[in-house]
């Protein structure tokens, strides 16, 4: 327990000591958590999202699965930033992560490769018409108008999708 002494409690060392490992671990999984992800979208960043593909390919080999990729583009981001300022091409960028979010499940990721691109890791599809399904779900989402302050914005977005499979042999050139 706990001292009081002319009413101030002391408190064991002990205490102290799970106080500063608590803090400890909270700063280091912020720390870990800011070097892969994107700090404006939250989502995985470029360099994790690499080491996270490659092991997903992997993964879909040794596990027997069906895994897909989604490539997505944001359509007239540079247009956007010039016509309504950068402001609102950040706020068009996080909407598009968050309606890409709703569109695919739990298990599967959303990269931010740079700028306004992004891919979509699709784990264990099942089937590709699966992919496809994901990628009409997120092209029904985000290809909207959206009230920003004053403005409506146009949003699109245009998607590319990959398929592998377990035999899939896939170079990874540097």
């Amino acid at each position: 327990g706990s001292l009081v002494i002319f009413g101030v409690i002391i408190l064991p060392l002990s205490f102290l000591s799970d106080f500063i490992n608590s803090k400890r671990k909270k700063l280091l999984d912020q720390q870990s958590w800011q070097a892969s992800h994107d700090g404006l979208t939250g989502c995985i960043n470029r360099r994790a999202g690499l080491q996270l593909l490659e092991k997903k390919i992997e993964d879909s080999k040794t596990l027997g699965q069906i895994y897909a990729l989604l490539f997505i583009d944001v359509d007239h981001l540079s247009h956007i930033n010039n016509s309504y300022g950068h402001a609102i091409g950040d706020k068009t960028l996080i909407k598009i992560c968050e309606r890409i979010k709703k569109s695919i499940r739990s298990n599967d990721d959303l990269i931010r490769m740079g700028g306004d691109e992004f891919i979509v890791s699709l784990n264990n599809i099942g089937s590709p018409d699966n992919a496809s399904n994901v990628a009409k779900k997120i092209l029904n989402s985000c290809n909207i108008t959206l009230p920003f302050e004053n403005t409506i914005v146009p949003l699109s977005v245009s998607i590319g999708i990959a398929v592998t499979s377990p035999k899939t042999n896939i170079s990874n050139e540097k």
